[in-house]
């Protein structure tokens, strides 16, 4: 669940910056990030959030999820820790993950337990596709 404790109206909303080639290779393990979305803010809610709500996770190694999920994941892939009760919930899915102001990741998914149960949360890693956008997007 994304912790509420911050809320934002449309004048904070602008562009973001996207990881550079040299940053292929970084797994920003350890890295603070933050997400954003409008999703659920408590498994037993019914309601979406009127309001874009973010939340600091910390990244996680791989193998960290995958002992929590019991499956492999991808090098296109990354997590954050589910500690806390602080996750993306339903309807943050395709929220950015950013660290220093940069997207590193797409929340993608969690437990099918909910947001408050403490797994993982995945998200697919920017830096897999930072070819693809340059070639692609003229950015």
């Amino acid at each position: 669940m994304l912790w509420r404790n911050r809320q934002y109206g449309l004048e904070n909303i602008q562009t973001i910056e996207l990881p550079q080639i040299d940053d292929i290779f970084t797994s920003f393990n350890e890295k603070s990030g933050i997400i954003g979305g409008w999703g659920k803010t408590k498994d037993t809610l019914t309601t979406f959030s009127p309001v874009l709500r973010s939340t600091n996770l910390t990244i996680v190694p791989l193998i960290t999820c995958e002992l929590g999920y019991l499956f492999s994941l991808t090098g296109d892939q990354m997590c954050t820790s589910g500690t806390s009760k602080k996750n993306f919930c339903l309807g943050d899915a395709g929220s950015p993950l950013v660290v220093d102001n940069v997207q590193v990741g797409i929340a993608s998914f969690g437990s099918d337990l909910g947001c408050e149960a403490g797994f993982p949360g995945i998200y697919t890693r920017m830096t897999s596709y930072v070819g693809w956008l340059l070639v692609y997007s003229n950015v």
